[in-house]
């Protein structure tokens, strides 16, 4: 299996997973589901995240950085409904240590299905639409004696929310 499911630069930092040791690996996998099915308790993964880093002498930025590649591979997985053996796999390829895989593979298929019930109730986030664009060139007149006429130039937009409420937006380039 290729690791196409993510980036590669998620890919290379999830390698780093292989440095940490096992207790380390497992409570930050605690963190990452605990946030996934909004356990209380993991709920605030930045001071989770400070006293993993305290208590195992590993950087905040580095377990910061596993703990982003890894919400985001079970997020993808979780969403499509992947079963174990496609995590196995893909970890595998990342070359992580069997008792990573094996502990991150069980805690997974404990926990797919109140990631999956958690990520059905997460509404999707939209941008507004653009509708309509319009611009003009227009020329600023100073009144001195050396009137030197200034450009000013006029974007005109026209935006939707995802109520249907339009509005217009107006920027000028001066």
């Amino acid at each position: 299996m290729e690791t196409s499911l993510i980036s590669s630069s998620a890919a290379s930092i999830l390698k780093t997973a292989s440095n940490l040791d096992l207790g380390t690996f497992n409570e930050l996998v605690q963190i990452v589901i605990g946030l996934l099915t909004r356990s209380p308790k993991h709920l605030d993964a930045t001071s989770s995240l400070s006293k993993l880093s305290s208590t195992s002498g590993t950087s905040i930025s580095e377990l910061t950085s596993i703990h982003s590649s890894l919400t985001t591979l079970i997020t993808i997985l979780s969403s499509q409904n992947s079963p174990p053996d496609v995590l196995q796999q893909l970890l595998e390829d990342l070359t992580l240590p069997s008792s990573h895989i094996s502990s991150l593979s069980s805690l997974y298929t404990l926990s797919l299905p109140l990631i999956r019930s958690s990520l059905q109730n997460t509404s999707t986030f939209s941008d507004s639409r653009l509708i309509n664009f319009g611009w003009r060139l227009d020329y600023r007149v100073r009144s001195s004696g050396a009137g030197e006429n200034e450009p000013v130039f006029i974007c005109c937009f026209k935006v939707v929310d995802n109520e249907g409420n339009e509005r217009e937006e107006e920027v000028r380039l001066d």
